[in-house]
């Protein structure tokens, strides 16, 4: 690995922990959207805050799993379900078809703005992808991140 790839994965994994803290900071603040509650916008800001925190955390996440994968794999994947399952084999990600469900979420809820569409959603950002987001925290605030030296 090059020192411009170390400092990467080290930028990476910074950008990471500060997108995962703010990520998990609001979820004890929202209450479960009510889709068909006439919302104000000031009432709607803390869902907004977490749907923006939440996409932040998966691109940010994605990246640093591109990070570890050239240090650890000695070069990207093709795909993203190929870079998931890497993961997963280094035990970073639980599944990873639940990454796939995670970044598919983050793409939809971009561009959605009607609430019977955006309430499912955040059912799921609340609840089980927010348990894998905290998972990833922790996994990595406890991750070894030496250099390993390639031959």
């Amino acid at each position: 690995m090059s020192a411009d790839e170390a400092e990467l994965l080290r930028e990476n994994r910074g950008k990471t922990r500060a997108a995962l803290a703010l990520r998990i900071a609001p979820l004890d603040a929202c209450a479960p959207f009510d889709p068909a509650a006439k919302l104000s916008p000031k009432a709607l800001e803390p869902y907004d805050a977490l749907a923006d925190r939440f996409i932040r955390a998966i691109g940010s996440s994605l990246r640093l799993f591109r990070s570890i994968e050239i240090r650890d794999f000695g070069g990207p994947a093709g795909a993203t379900h190929e870079l998931l399952d890497r993961m997963g084999k280094l035990r970073w990600v639980s599944s990873a078809d639940l990454w796939m469900a995670m970044r598919s979420i983050r793409n939809k809820v971009v561009p959605d703005h009607l609430p019977e569409r955006v309430a499912p959603m955040y059912a799921q950002i609340t609840g089980p992808l927010a348990v894998e987001l905290r998972a990833l925290d922790l996994r990595q605030a406890s991750a070894n991140f030496r250099w390993r030296e390639r031959a």
